[in-house]
């Protein structure tokens, strides 16, 4: 579903938006009747038969769908289209409806010669200048689809070889398995020789030919559009996709779109073509109950109309508890929404994750503190630290402002930041060159392990090999990462010499995507980070409760704060400015469980041994103790005898509430620039 709305900061210009769409009314144009939500009633269109170059005319009906009654229809997905020259089609005795190009080509398509077809398409079925109706339709959305006998995807008119295109992919998802859940591609047949469909060590099974018609084909609007994820997510396996007269299981698609994505390909094409298999393949890897954090992130390339519907059209692929209760209301402008989603978030998580999405923007006019998902991230989120160890937040919001509790760390003193990363090694060098040479890392000064190693961590998220349990193959070493940065550091007029092991490529390619759009800091303590390419001289580096990245705090004359962005703090990144230091040689890494469970753990490098527990905690609370599970190796889970309260599944401690941390002698007061908040940081 594509809505035909752009509002910035209100949905009260929407009924003027529908209304230049559909201007002109005249006697003998169609006028919709109201439908009954209360019996559950929908819409569905009859597309007459014809031939092909005759007028589009349709029957347009109620139909009871429920639990207990479903009709009989297939569901369509689709792009609008431009609004521009829009096509009249035909309901009952010669009424007119106004569609656009795009969707009178589709029913062209759709169209039997000689018996009629029952669809669902949300432009016809749903009164669009209706804003109530359009409200509580869009709830209806996943009931819809789901109820519908089939959906099917309508990509177009043939052009540029599609048909033999997916021909190609046809063929290629027959002659493999794809295991999503594992990660695995399994050859169909029992012949050794025809491995290399499976293989992903092999090039693609296709001709260097091919791949320009292949790249055309996935280039279409629909692969790109927000709300065609849940109405394929939705339909059942026998989704169909269309594409003129040519058509394909969406499963044998999808299926062979995965495969090409885990194969190589040809050097010439790579950069064009290998962001946008990975793009496709990853956003149409739907599964079910995905977090609403997780979801939100994937799928902002996508494209909408609505800025509201990067959260509305998301709802129907969460489980219902993920949903927060929010419902469309097309009334609220966009800032509301997403303020609604972030405080609802908040108070049902306990973490301050979203956060990660707000920030200082030269587009951006709201407050900084409320993400908005309208505008595209100019880089990635920072993972892979857990600077608050396993606190909750704390937060309070009143009066337009938000109250977080944490730590102020220490000052920018210098931030200097990165301009784009090309994709040929040696640029990636002397970018990164530039960045450290202007930060006082040169060739003249001779730096020891830890300066190196401090540097590596902060360019890359402290992302190598041995920050996993178990160790992950195909990402660099810290050794590795130690080497490139000192060859940066230390060649003369650019001439790093030839770089071909894959570990120091790896750390290159993971160092430009980490600092992609933010800036290397010196901070006032000496140490190092990242943060957002706005951060200034003078802003703050905090850990907040309930958030794992650092965060970069401007403070304002009143003694509240604006949200700059999430960032890296050499030193702080395990817990340390709540804990204190790791005893001994304990490291936090990521334990990756065989269950598929990802947790926070601790590694004594002396023993050999992970813990589950921060080995910095001590005692538990009065009252509270360990309850027994069957996932103990995973997480522990604490409950308190006398309240009933509870901590599981890694969502909170008991030793990391704010009244045990002040009895540590943790100082959770931000003095910054002499300004005490108390403490809670009050942020713009």
């Amino acid at each position: 579903m594509d809505n035909p709305v752009i509002s910035s900061n209100s949905g009260r210009n929407l009924q003027n938006t529908f209304s230049r769409l559909f201007a002109g009314l005249k006697m003998n144009d169609y006028q919709y009747s109201p439908l009954n939500g209360a019996t559950g009633e929908i819409r569905l269109l009859t597309l007459l038969p014809g031939r092909f170059s005759s007028k589009i005319r349709i029957a347009l009906d109620t139909a009871l769908c429920t639990e207990t009654e479903v009709p009989e229809f297939e569901a369509l997905s689709y792009t609008w289209g431009s609004k521009a020259d829009l096509v009249d089609i035909y309901i009952g005795d010669n009424r007119r409806l106004a569609v656009t190009q795009n969707l009178a080509e589709a029913l062209r398509y759709l169209r039997h010669k000689k018996t009629p077809r029952t669809l669902w398409i949300d432009a016809i079925c749903i009164n669009q200048q209706d804003v109530s109706e359009r409200s509580k339709q869009v709830k209806r959305m996943d009931d819809i689809y789901l109820k519908a006998t089939r959906v099917v995807v309508w990509l177009g008119p043939e052009a540029d070889d599609s048909t033999l295109v997916l021909e190609l992919m046809a063929k290629l998802s027959s002659e493999v398995n794809v295991d999503r859940d594992n990660g695995r591609i399994l050859p169909i047949s029992g012949n050794r020789t025809k491995y290399y469909w499976a293989d992903t060590r092999e090039d693609q099974p296709f001709e260097d030919i091919h791949l320009s018609p292949i790249l055309k084909l996935l280039a279409r609007p629909w692969f790109e559009r927000l709300w065609v994820l849940q109405e394929i997510y939705l339909g059942k396996e026998n989704a169909i996709v269309m594409c003129g007269d040519q058509t394909i299981p969406w499963m044998s698609l999808n299926n062979a779109i995965y495969c090409m994505d885990s194969k190589p390909l040809p050097y010439p094409d790579f950069h064009t073509f290998d962001p946008m298999l990975t793009r496709i393949s990853e956003t149409f890897d739907a599964r079910h109950n995905i977090p609403f954090f997780n979801l939100i992130n994937s799928t902002q390339h996508c494209k909408c109309l609505d800025p509201r519907d990067r959260i509305y059209a998301i709802q129907s692929m969460m489980t219902v508890q993920e949903r927060l209760g929010l419902e469309p209301d097309y009334s609220k402008t966009v800032l509301e929404v997403y303020q609604d989603v972030f405080l609802r978030h908040i108070d049902d998580k306990r973490y301050l994750h979203l956060l990660a999405d707000a920030g200082i923007t030269k587009e951006n006019d709201w407050p900084t503190w409320v993400p908005n998902w309208s505008i595209p991230r100019t880089s990635v989120r920072l993972t892979g630290w857990c600077g608050s160890s396993e606190s909750l937040a704390i937060t309070e919001f009143k009066d337009g402002e938000l109250n977080v509790t944490g730590v102020s760390v220490t000052a920018i003193k210098l931030a200097v930041p990165f301009y784009k990363w090309n994709n040929f090694v040696g640029d990636r060098m002397r970018e990164l060159r530039r960045v450290l040479s202007c930060c006082g890392f040169t060739n003249q000064l001779d730096y020891n392990s830890t300066q190196i190693r401090a540097i590596c961590e902060t360019l890359c998220g402290n992302n190598f090999e041995e920050s996993y349990q178990p160790r992950k193959s195909g990402c660099s070493t810290l050794k590795e990462a130690e080497g490139v940065v000192r060859k940066v550091i230390n060649s003369p007029h650019d001439s790093f010499g030839f770089i071909g092991d894959t570990g120091k490529l790896d750390f290159l390619l993971r160092a430009s995507v980490s600092c992609n759009g933010r800036a290397f800091v010196i901070l006032e303590n000496g140490h190092v980070g990242l943060a957002p390419s706005s951060a200034q001289v003078g802003d703050i580096m905090t850990v907040m409760l309930g958030f794992d990245p650092a965060m970069i705090l401007r403070p304002n004359k009143n003694g509240t704060y604006k949200v700059v962005g999430e960032g890296y703090c050499q030193g702080v990144m395990s817990g340390e400015a709540l804990l204190g230091p790791l005893p001994g040689n304990f490291r936090v890494v990521e334990k990756r469980h065989k269950s598929g469970w990802i947790t926070w753990a601790y590694h004594d490098d002396d023993s050999g041994l992970t813990h589950v527990e921060d080995p910095r905690l001590g005692p538990l609370p009065a009252a509270w103790k360990r309850k027994t599970h069957n996932s103990m190796k995973r997480w522990t889970w604490y409950v308190n005898d006398e309240t009933g309260e509870e901590f599981k599944h890694q969502n909170g401690d008991p030793r990391l509430t704010p009244t045990v941390l002040k009895e540590m002698g943790v100082d959770l007061k931000c003095k910054v620039h002499g300004f005490l908040s108390g403490d809670n940081v009050v942020v713009l």
